[in-house]
């Protein structure tokens, strides 16, 4: 995967090798990255597929705006509710 943009330390904006826009997060996944370095799989946690550019506009603009700190426990509480209710998702 290439860099797009980078949103923050945590959170970047990426192209794929089929060039589809994805959001990728991981730990230091943005730190210092230019438009087009290459990321390594290893460090990608989770992916978000976009489906239109308005809504990968709202997207990123939205995960800018929140601290990553949030976003890991938000992670954390949806891990802990699917291993332990019943979900369909």
């Amino acid at each position: 995967m290439r860099i797009v943009k980078a949103i923050n330390n945590n959170v970047a904006l990426a192209v794929n090798e089929q060039g589809h826009e994805l959001v990728i997060m991981g730990k230091g996944v943005g730190f210092q990255k230019k438009p087009d370095d290459v990321i390594e799989d290893t460090v990608i946690e989770k992916v978000f597929v976009l489906e239109t550019d308005e809504l990968s506009e709202k997207l990123m603009d939205l995960l800018g705006e929140i601290p990553a700190v949030h976003l890991e426990i938000a992670d954390e509480i949806v891990n802990y509710a699917k291993e332990n209710f019943e979900c369909k998702n």
